[in-house]
């Protein structure tokens, strides 16, 4: 199976293994807006700015952020600096033509189940796992509740209201490594084709057309 991984959260690292069994295909259109943070990343650092991401079915998504879009519409992927408004034009040779978002970047990551984890899809495939489900006091988000699954010594924590995913973080040994919140988590949206076009207005020719 060809995979291209559209990275949204992590610039840093690698894109993590995603594991071959699992699609996260929403038969709807989702909306995220995320904000990464990880210990020892500057606050200001270009990785802590906030990321919109849109997905719909098993082929499709687009990420937004201060100075780079990436739009994916398999077998194409297009990748555009905003800034210059020129852009890369991409396709993915198949057989086989499917979008994983992981929703950690970390490449250390040993559980193969925390590797497959997408945007879109964490509180499904969260509770799929048969993830433990509590009812806590969070310092930030008030009363919530959390899922969490565990593997060895890495956990998931999922912190949800309303099934509305708020926060999720990869812990490893008691420790955070990394954490995702959600400003905005829409799902049954209206699909919206023009989102996942070629992205109008931008000089391709100099990378290998478009």
């Amino acid at each position: 199976m060809a995979r291209f991984v559209l990275l949204v959260l992590v610039a840093l690292h690698a894109p993590a293994a995603v594991a071959a069994e699992r699609v996260c295909a929403p038969t709807s259109m989702v909306k995220l807006v995320t904000r990464l943070d990880a210990p020892g990343l500057a606050p200001n650092h270009v990785s802590r700015a906030a990321r919109t991401l849109y997905r719909y079915g098993r082929r499709m998504g687009r990420s937004e952020e201060v100075h780079l879009l990436r739009v994916v519409a398999m077998p194409n992927v297009w990748t555009v600096d905003r800034t210059a408004r020129t852009g890369t034009h991409a396709k993915d040779p198949g057989p086989t033509y499917v979008l994983h978002l992981p929703v950690f970047g970390d490449p250390g990551i040993r559980s193969e189940r925390v590797k497959s984890l997408e945007l879109g899809c964490e509180l499904e495939w969260l509770e799929a796992a048969q993830a433990t489900r509590t009812k806590v006091e969070h310092p930030t988000l008030g009363k919530v509740e959390r899922l969490e699954y565990r593997e060895g010594d890495e956990a998931v924590h999922l912190y949800v209201r309303s099934h509305r995913p708020l926060r999720i973080e990869l812990q490893r040994g008691g420790q955070l490594v990394q954490g995702v919140s959600y400003l905005q988590y829409n799902t049954d949206l209206p699909f919206r084709g023009p989102l996942f076009e070629k992205p109008p207005g931008v000089d391709f020719s100099a990378a290998g057309g478009g």
